[in-house]
């Protein structure tokens, strides 16, 4: 069954056109078995068809609706050979009305399968001949299929005007089209409380006519206006009503387009599981009928949900479908523009070919007037001969003037498609170079920084939380192992923010990494507080050699782990750690085991770079007993804005969710905290890398 917007149009016109018809018995029959039964809607019109003589007018009305039929079950070339040969015949003996009906349901036909320079011309057709039999609901609901064109196209304001000017004209029915098209265009537009206004109004008209389209259409508005204003549970409720009518008329469409909606209020009341088999219902009638645009949605939020699970073949999966119906949908929306200016082209051509072709006829219409005239009229002939001569050179002027203008107008568009395709080509090459460039330094990025390897033989009780916002980051993490003494050694880790994020922030990384690298394997520092102190003086004594001034800098947590053991046990292997903190702007956080508070130690206001009074950073000590659990991490994370109300996270909500899973495995730690991230985030974009290190002694 085909999308119900079309198939609306259709049958609201289709009622209204056949009104002068209303007495003959088969129309009856038609109308009554187009919905439920169009196969034997057909049959009913095809008897009526053979029944009568195509010198009968009832036997284009017929025609009509057997092109109508047709079209419900996907025959459509059938469908549009049937009324071309109605608007042919129609047009010869004037039968106006049946002549307009055809040309409209043929720029129905035409937009469904998304041909619209060709729907525009049939459309324009029809709306000429209705407003000359002032017929007021064919002129309403021609406005009604132009505003759909445009609002398919993101034609925004026009498609409003369209929608208004069908108000003007259409009767209580074809308003509640108008005013429901309406509240779907003030929705998408992100005009709510318009898009509402409009569907109640729609809504009040469908419940008086019992008109099942127009409630599920307005109960989607409904719907989506309630999302909009966190009312999940009363979005819940009219999408529920809206999928349970689509089922009734069996749009599968219009299903994937509810279920979709359905998903992401499941999401927001926390039935993370509802939602997941939602969105995959959604994706399978969607990936069955081939509706891109609700593919994208399912497929995109079925990736995130396997993400998440950790289940990566899955979200590979659904990630592929998403990342082709997205260059395919770009593709087609490019290929519709160009087929549009083609089109255009092509009828320019075509009416100069006919002009050229009845220019041809009464030239050979004029000779054959003129041999014959010439037997009794040789001087009176010659002058004619004369004027026809003139004439004949004239038009043909005429017609060589309109076909250059026809082939310069071809040849610009086939340069501007040629300039188009090669603008493509260089963008597409510049973005390949500078990704390959990007990935090139996530590879050099990456390569600084320590190997999960390391980092589980030092502090096997500990995880690496790190989610840069772009392909390289600003943010990053450093570790590296020290011994004090024969039976002593230490572990030095930190977690470091630098200015930016992407290629800039991941710059400045690169310098601050060979800082702190420096500091302790140069100068040989093992005290959190010096090695801050020296980072910066290398710091600002490498940006000191640019010409410009140059203010960036880092903000960290540094944190030395430190304890006497046995030769070859890691630091974590004991019972009591010395630890020392030195931190700029970026505090450590500690949980005591059996306790529910965390202890903050406070870092020194001041970055690792130019700063107007600088200090000299502080070293923390404190002892630390097995079971203990530390924390060091950039501002990524509580920065994040989300959750109900679009508000930053802030470390009040950071801490209350880590003392909430601190009994937790460290590991699952890790997974927690990316999915509470992902969870608080939404649909927001994320705004900045993210690095959290945990550890427990």
């Amino acid at each position: 069954m085909k999308s119900f917007v079309i198939i609306f149009i259709f049958l609201n016109l289709s009622l209204d056109l056949i009104g002068q018809y209303d007495q003959d018995t088969q129309v009856k029959v038609y109308l009554n078995l187009i919905l439920s039964d169009p196969a034997k809607a057909e049959t009913v019109m095809r008897e009526a068809v053979n029944q009568t003589e195509e010198k009968d007018q009832m036997h284009w009305v017929y025609q009509n609706k057997l092109a109508e039929a047709n079209y419900y079950l996907d025959k459509y070339d059938e469908a549009k050979d049937r009324l071309n040969q109605v608007i042919e015949v129609s047009h010869e003996r004037g039968y106006d009305a049946i002549l307009a009906e055809a040309y409209f349901l043929l720029g129905d036909l035409h937009i469904y399968t998304g041909e619209y320079a060709t729907a525009i011309d049939n459309l324009s057709k029809s709306l000429e001949i209705y407003k000359k039999l002032d017929h007021r609901k064919g002129i309403a609901e021609v406005y009604n299929s132009f505003g759909l064109i445009n609002m398919d196209q993101e034609n925004f304001k026009k498609a409003e005007g369209n929608f208004k000017s069908s108000l003007e004209y259409g009767d209580a029915i074809s308003q509640g089209d108008s005013y429901t098209y309406l509240g779907q265009l003030y929705l998408r537009m992100g005009a709510f409380d318009d898009a509402f206004d409009y569907a109640q109004k729609a809504l009040k008209i469908a419940e008086e006519n019992k008109d099942s389209y127009l409630l599920a259409m307005n109960f989607d508005v409904f719907g989506g206006y309630h999302l909009h204003k966190k009312e999940y549970e009363k979005a819940i409720e009219f999408l529920n009503k809206s999928l349970s009518l689509k089922m009734e008329l069996e749009d599968f469409q219009g299903q994937a387009m509810t279920l979709n909606r359905l998903a992401k209020a499941f999401n927001e009341t926390g039935e993370h599981q509802k939602a997941f088999y939602t969105y995959r219902r959604a994706f399978i009638f969607a990936t069955e009928i081939g509706v891109k645009e609700e593919v994208k949605e399912s497929s995109k939020a079925l990736s995130r949900y396997y993400a998440s699970k950790l289940n990566y073949d899955s979200a590979y999966f659904y990630q592929s479908f998403y990342i082709d119906v997205v260059e395919s949908l770009s593709s087609e929306r490019a290929a519709k523009k160009m087929a549009e200016l083609e089109a255009a082209a092509e009828k320019k051509q075509k009416e100069a070919e006919i002009a050229k072709a009845e220019m041809e006829k009464e030239q050979s219409r004029l000779i054959a007037e003129q041999e014959k005239r010439n037997s009794y009229y040789s001087y009176g002939g010659l002058i004619l001969s004369l004027v026809f001569g003139i004439f004949i050179f004239n038009r043909f002027r005429v017609s060589q003037k309109q076909k250059r203008i026809i082939e310069e107008q071809k040849k610009q568009s086939d340069e501007l498609k040629n300039i188009a395709e090669q603008q493509k080509e260089l963008v597409e090459e510049k973005n390949k170079e500078i990704l390959d460039s990007i990935n090139y330094a996530k590879r050099i990025q990456t390569a600084i920084l320590p190997p999960d390897a390391l980092i589980k033989k030092n502090l096997p009780e500990s995880f690496v939380l790190y989610l840069p916002k772009d392909i390289v980051a600003g943010d990053f993490y450093w570790m590296e192992a020290y011994a004090k003494a024969l039976a002593s050694e230490g572990i030095l880790i930190a977690a470091a923010d630098c200015t930016g994020h992407g290629v800039p922030g991941a710059m400045v990384s690169v310098v601050c990494n060979n800082g702190l690298n420096r500091a302790v394997r140069e100068f040989g520092l093992i005290d959190p507080g010096q090695i801050l102190d020296k980072t910066r003086e290398i710091v600002i004594e490498e940006f000191q050699k640019s010409e410009e001034e140059v203010k960036d800098g880092m903000d960290i947590a540094l944190v030395s782990l430190e304890q006497q053991q046995e030769a070859g046990d890691s630091v974590t292997h004991n019972s009591c750690t010395k630890l020392s903190y030195a931190g700029a702007h970026n505090p450590l956080w500690v949980i005591r085991k059996g306790s529910d508070e965390i202890s903050e130690i406070k870092a020194n206001k001041q970055p690792i770079g130019k700063y107007a009074q600088p200090e000299p950073f502080t070293t923390h000590t404190l002892e630390l007993e097995k079971g203990d659990q530390v924390y060091l991490f950039s501002d990524g994370y509580a920065d994040q804005f989300g959750g109900d109300r679009g508000k930053k996270m802030k470390s009040s909500n950071f801490k209350k969710y880590l003392l909430e899973i601190k009994d937790e495995d460290i590991l699952d730690q890790k997974f927690l905290l990316q999915t509470q991230f992902e969870k608080w985030r939404g649909e927001f974009e994320q705004l900045d890398d993210v690095c959290v290190i945990g550890i427990r002694i």
